[in-house]
């Protein structure tokens, strides 16, 4: 059977490339990387395969890719395990739980909580 060759590029909500994003063919251990500019390149034997793409503090994407060659993903960050509503294009937290918010100066961190009671 032919490989099939699919080729992409990973960004984020902004259009930055995303480097090091986990590309796996579902069903199989075929993987590969994204590159510093986010573009990928991966090669099966499965027609149409079903590309996986995953990336620590991102939401996990599961395409098909429909007979496509290019198969370009915007990856969403996952803040806090919460939910991203794409109609509304904002973040929903789980009842309960506090979210961190983290303010930077030039010698340190420091670290609030936030619990909007509703627990």
């Amino acid at each position: 059977m032919p490989q099939v060759k699919v080729t992409g590029k990973v960004t984020d909500q902004k259009g930055d490339p995303l480097p090091g994003v986990n590309v796996l063919v579902k069903g199989t251990t075929t993987g590969t990387i994204s590159a510093t500019d986010g573009k990928y390149s991966i090669e099966t034997e499965i027609q149409n395969p079903t590309l996986i793409f995953s990336f620590i503090g991102y939401i996990q994407q599961v395409l098909v890719s429909d007979g496509k060659t290019q198969v370009d993903v915007d990856l969403v960050c996952d803040i806090q395990g919460g939910a991203y509503d794409q109609s509304t294009g904002r973040w929903a937290k789980p009842a309960g739980m506090p979210f961190l918010l983290i303010t930077y100066t030039f010698d340190h961190a420091d670290h609030y909580f936030y619990n909007s009671g509703d627990d």
